[in-house]
């Protein structure tokens, strides 16, 4: 499995349900996962400008939870220029009016807000 299979996998893989969040042991296994996925996208970083190219391609995913995590992984973790920036700032923008679940509405939202105050050239 190359790494942004392993990435993908990861997200389906650690997703909870409100419920899940009382469960310490489902809690710490997502949090080890996004820990690893936070590391897959370091190495990605440092690695070809194609496997770059295919990572920030999943932007455009059809599944949300991918398009949403890219996107957050692309502005912490990531040099990249500010057309991918916007574009990965609308997906969490649309998270944080759109999303069915009120916990990524409220979380994107505080995100943004922590963002602009440090990326203020990144508001249009």
């Amino acid at each position: 499995m190359n790494l942004i299979e392993e990435y993908i996998q990861n997200i389906k893989n650690m997703k909870l349900s409100i419920d899940d969040f009382a469960d310490k042991r489902k809690v710490n296994y997502s949090n080890k996962l996004a820990d690893r996925n936070r590391k897959i996208v370091k190495q990605i970083e440092k690695g070809s400008n194609h496997i770059k190219f295919e990572y920030v391609s999943l932007l455009d995913s059809n599944d949300e939870d991918v398009r949403g995590w890219v996107a957050h992984h692309i502005l912490e973790l990531m040099n990249c220029d500010k057309s991918i920036r916007l574009k990965a700032l609308d997906i969490i923008k649309d998270e944080a009016n759109n999303h069915s679940d009120n916990v990524y509405r409220l979380g994107s939202s505080m995100w943004l807000k922590q963002y602009y105050q440090k990326h203020p050239d990144d508001m249009n």
